[in-house]
C-alpha cells in the first residue's frame, strides 16, 4: 500500500460480482490514500474493460447514499432518481484528493450518467462543484479530465 499500488500476490481475480467488489475497495482505498493518478487511470480502464466491475461501480454509490437498497444481484432499479448520491459526490469533489477526483469524473460519474441523466436533478450544481474543484486542483491530467466531462455536461443539456 505505501507504493499506491495492489502487490500482484494480493490482487484479486475479477470473475464475479463479489471479487468485483473487493477489488473497488480496495483501489477506493488506494485512491485515497495514495493519491495516485497513474492507479485511477489504470482503474478506469480496467472498469472499461471488466463489465461485472462496471455493474458494482454503478451500484455502489447509490446503495452507499441509501437511493437504492443493498441487494445480493447488485441490481439498480431502471429507474432511479440519483438524488442522495449527487449529494455525496459534490460533498467528496470538495475533499478528496486529486486521484480519486479523477475516478469521479472519468469513472463513476459517466456511470451514473447513464443510469441517472439528470443526476438527482442537479447537472448544474455538479457543474460547479467540478468547476470550484479545478481551481484547486494540482495534477493537470485530472484538471484536463474535470474540463472534458463540464463540457460534455453542458453539450447534453
Amino acid at each position: 500500500m505505501a507504493t499506491g499500488e495492489i502487490a500482484q500476490l494480493l490482487r484479486p481475480e475479477i470473475t464475479d460480482r463479489q471479487s468485483a467488489l473487493m477489488a473497488r475497495s480496495g483501489i477506493m482505498g488506494l485512491l485515497i490514500s495514495s493519491n495516485n493518478t497513474d492507479l485511477a487511470q489504470k482503474y478506469e480502464r480496467l472498469v472499461a474493460a471488466t463489465p461485472v466491475l462496471s455493474v458494482i461501480g454503478e451500484w455502489a454509490f447509490p446503495t452507499y447514499a441509501r437511493d437504492s437498497k443493498p441487494n445480493a444481484d447488485f441490481s439498480l432499479p431502471g429507474s432511479l432518481l440519483l438524488r442522495r448520491t449527487a449529494t455525496e459526490i459534490m460533498r467528496e469533489m470538495g475533499s478528496y484528493p486529486d486521484a480519486y477526483i479523477y475516478y469521479l469524473v472519468t469513472t463513476y460519474i459517466p456511470l451514473a450518467l447513464s443510469h441517472d441523466q439528470t443526476f438527482g436533478l442537479r447537472t448544474q450544481d455538479l457543474i460547479k462543484a467540478i468547476s470550484t474543484r479545478i481551481e484547486t486542483c494540482g495534477d493537470a491530467t485530472v484538471r484536463n479530465a474535470c474540463i472534458m466531462l463540464i463540457r460534455q455536461l453542458k453539450e447534453s443539456q
